[in-house]
């Protein structure tokens, strides 16, 4: 079961963990998390929702692509219609996951839900964390292979300052476009420039963010 069959209800939930009075950069957030393909796993049949100007860079891409207008909050969203499509196995997965491969059809510019993945946004006890971890629910994920569990991304032990430049700089930049756009007050302005300072100083710890600081100003070892 997709816990957010909307997906803009799983973005503007993480953005509002990121808003928390206090939110922590962990150093698992520098490792690499690999996608593979032949897996599909988290390509389930959910919504696919854009902000307008975004929708606007689909169709550069993909120029026969045809949104649904939607309000969200006040707000204008894009949906891309999204017919299920079951597998060889019965299972719905998303109308653009390629079931030979596990490829996406749109993934050059696919929605920010499908991007978020790689990122892992959670809360305990009031505060909020950012970083990289193997699916919590990965045991309950059916690949294409139709074995659950059987997923095939990848949590590497190494830091990966290309990933978090060619990959993670632009998944929080396009966030940030998101929270500002519902007008939520998110702690990423600060976040973004501590990771942009973080691929020159190869400083790969975990830092906090708090309201009543300077941005980017506590950082803290995490024990080993």
């Amino acid at each position: 079961m997709v816990r957010y069959p909307n997906s803009w209800e799983k973005n503007l939930h993480q953005l509002h963990v990121l808003a928390l009075p206090e939110v922590v950069l962990s150093e698992g957030f520098w490792r690499e998390f690999v996608c593979n393909l032949h897996c599909g796993g988290c390509c389930p049949h959910f919504s696919l929702d854009y902000l307008p100007l975004e929708f606007d860079i689909l169709q550069t891409a993909y120029p026969n692509m045809v949104g649904q207008s939607m309000i969200v909050e006040g707000k204008t969203l894009i949906t891309l219609p999204n017919e299920a499509q079951k597998d060889a196995y019965g299972f719905d997965r998303c109308q653009y996951l390629d079931h030979t491969n596990g490829s996406c059809g749109i993934h050059d510019w696919n929605p920010l839900s499908c991007q978020i993945p790689l990122i892992s946004i959670y809360e305990v006890k009031g505060r909020g964390y950012i970083t990289k971890r193997p699916f919590a629910r990965g045991w309950n994920m059916t690949p294409l292979s139709g074995v659950r569990g059987d997923i095939l991304c990848e949590m590497k032990a190494e830091f990966s300052p290309k990933q978090v430049r060619e990959n993670d700089l632009i998944v929080l930049a396009r966030m940030h476009e998101w929270a500002k756009y519902f007008e939520i007050e998110t702690h990423l302005p600060e976040i973004i420039r501590t990771v942009r300072e973080v691929m020159l100083t190869r400083n790969f710890v975990r830092y906090r963010f708090r309201r009543s600081q300077t941005p980017a100003s506590t950082k803290t070892r995490s024990k080993r």
